[in-house]
């Protein structure tokens, strides 16, 4: 199971990396990890590239989106120091790009 923050927006359950690794932790089950989503992280945390490295090897899985929850690149996710974030962690992630426009970005 991953869990994934969402923003307080949309839930009010869980909705930042501090809070989905309290969860994980509570739960302690081996197969409970996180699942991240740069649309969310941009919006409830202050560093969100700290967020991920902080999360490590508990997150298994990724959706990327930038801040507007459209195409990188169509908003204002610092997505180089978000891949650096992930490559630190040295692991490998199941990605998923969530995009909204049909073009891509230039």
């Amino acid at each position: 199971m991953a869990v994934e923050p969402i923003n307080r927006y949309e839930t009010f359950l869980i909705n930042n990396g501090d809070q989905g690794l309290r969860f994980v932790s509570d739960v302690w089950l081996r197969a409970t990890k996180l699942h991240l989503d740069t649309f969310h992280t941009n919006i409830e945390e202050k560093d969100p590239a700290e967020a991920i490295r902080k999360a490590g090897e508990l997150s298994v899985n990724v959706h990327i989106a930038d801040s507007n929850r459209d195409a990188e690149g169509y908003g204002h996710t610092d997505f180089e120091e978000t891949m650096r974030a992930f490559a630190s962690t040295r692991k490998r992630y199941r990605t998923l790009c969530q995009k909204l426009r049909s073009e891509c970005p230039r």
